[in-house]
C-alpha cells in the first residue's frame, strides 16, 4: 500500500504534536516577516499605482515597524491560526490519504507502471484539494492577523488586535465568502503541489535510491544526532556503501527543496495578496489573474519570489532545530503521557475506519 513518512512513523503522537507546536512557534517570527514582505500595501491595491512608485521594504523596516507599534510579542500575531492550520493538517492528512486511497486503487500491483504514477497523482490531487478547502479560513485570518492595513498613513489601523475584531471585519468586508478569498489560487497550489511530489517519487525510485531505501538522508543524521552516542555516529559512518551514492542523496533533497520553492511559492504569493487586496468580494472581486497581471506589470519574475529569502531562511531554520525540538519534546513529556498512543497506531486505526466507510 502507498504510505507517506508520516504515515508509518512510530513515534508517541502526543511527542509528534509538541514537536510541531514548538517549531511553528520557534519559526513564527519569520513567517510573519515573510507574510509582511509579500503583502506590501502598495502592492495589494488597484492596478492605477505606477511601477515606479511601488515601493519594497525590507527585513529591518518591517522588524523595527513591529517593535515599535506591537512591541515584541508582535512577531507572533496570528500565530496561534499557523498552529491551528498546520493541526488540521497533521489530523486530516492521514484520514483523506486512507479514505481516497481504495477508491484511487493505488495499492494494486498489476497495473503498469504510468497508470501507477497516475492514480497516485490523483490521489495527491483529492487530499491536497481537500486540505485546502479545510484549512484555507485558518489561512485567512492569519493573513489578515499578521499583514498590516497601511506602511504609510499614519492613521491607518495597524493591524487587528483581536481575532474577533479580525473576523467580525472579515465578516462584514464579504461575508462567509471572505474566509475563502484566494482559494482558487489554494486549488491551483494543490494541483502544483501533486504534479510536484509525483515527479519527485518518480525521481527518486528511478534515480536515486530503492523503494525501500527512499529516506531522507537529514532525517538519517537527525535520528543519528538525537541518539548523542558516540558508538551510533561510527556505526552510521561505516555503514555508508557508497559515498557516491549518499551524495546523490543530499543532492536529490536539495533539488526537491529548491523545486518546491521555484513551483509552490509564487502561488502562495499570489493568493496572499488576493486575500489581503482592497478590492474584495462585493466592491470588486480580485481575480488570480488581475493579481498576476499587476505583479508582472509592477515587479517583474521577481515580485511572485517576494520574501523568498525568509522562505529559504525558516527550511533551514527547522532542519537545525528539529533534532534539538525532537529531545526536548522527548525529555519534558511524562511516559505516562507518551505511552497513551503513538502515530503509527493511530494512522492504522485511521485506515480501518476508512476501510469500513468504503
Amino acid at each position: 500500500m502507498f504510505k507517506l513518512p508520516d504515515d508509518i512513523a512510530n513515534k508517541p503522537l502526543s511527542q509528534h504534536f509538541l514537536e510541531h507546536l514548538l517549531i511553528d512557534l520557534a519559526i513564527a517570527p519569520a513567517e510573519r516577516l515573510m507574510i509582511l514582505l509579500q503583502t506590501q500595501p502598495e502592492l495589494t491595491t488597484s492596478s492605477d499605482i505606477p511601477a515606479e512608485r511601488v515601493k519594497h521594504y525590507g527585513i529591518k523596516h518591517y522588524t523595527n515597524q513591529i517593535m515599535k507599534q506591537e512591541g515584541i510579542l508582535g512577531f507572533w500575531k496570528g500565530c496561534s491560526f499557523e498552529i491551528l492550520k498546520n493541526g488540521t493538517f497533521r489530523i486530516f492528512h492521514s484520514m483523506f490519504l486512507h479514505l481516497y486511497e481504495p477508491l484511487m486503487n493505488v495499492d494494486d500491483p498489476s497495473r503498469k507502471e504510468f497508470k501507477t504514477y497516475l492514480r497516485q497523482f490523483l490521489l495527491f490531487c483529492a487530499v491536497e484539494a481537500s486540505l485546502q478547502i479545510l484549512q484555507h479560513p485558518f489561512k485567512v485570518i492569519r493573513v489578515r492577523l499578521a499583514a498590516l492595513e497601511s506602511s504609510s498613513d499614519p492613521h491607518a489601523p495597524r493591524g487587528f488586535k483581536r481575532v474577533g475584531e479580525c473576523i467580525k471585519r472579515i465578516w462584514k468586508e464579504d461575508g462567509w465568502r471572505g474566509f475563502y478569498r484566494g482559494l482558487g489560487t489554494s486549488i491551483l497550489e494543490a494541483f502544483a503541489s501533486a504534479i510536484n511530489v509525483t515527479a519527485q517519487r518518480w525521481i527518486a525510485y528511478k534515480y536515486v535510491v530503492e523503494e525501500d531505501e527512499n529516506v531522507s538522508m537529514l532525517e538519517s543524521m537527525g535520528d543519528v544526532l538525537r541518539e548523542r552516542n558516540l558508538g551510533s555516529i561510527i556505526s552510521a559512518i561505516f555503514s555508508i556503501q557508497s559515498v557516491r551514492r549518499k551524495l546523490k542523496v543530499i543532492s536529490f533533497q536539495l533539488a526537491k527543496h529548491l523545486s518546491n520553492l521555484a513551483i509552490l511559492y509564487p502561488f502562495r504569493v499570489i493568493q496572499r495578496r488576493i486575500i489581503m487586496h482592497k478590492g474584495g468580494w462585493r466592491v470588486k472581486r480580485t481575480s488570480v489573474r488581475q493579481m498576476i497581471r499587476d505583479t508582472w506589470r509592477r515587479e517583474g519574475l521577481i515580485g511572485f519570489y517576494a520574501g523568498a529569502h525568509m522562505q529559504v531562511m525558516i527550511s533551514l531554520g527547522e532542519t537545525i532545530i528539529s533534532p534539538g525540538v525532537s529531545a526536548i519534546a522527548g525529555a519534558v513529556l511524562p511516559e505516562k503521557i507518551k505511552a497513551i498512543a503513538n502515530v503509527g497506531d493511530v494512522n492504522q486505526g485511521t485506515e480501518a475506519a476508512c476501510k469500513c466507510f468504503g
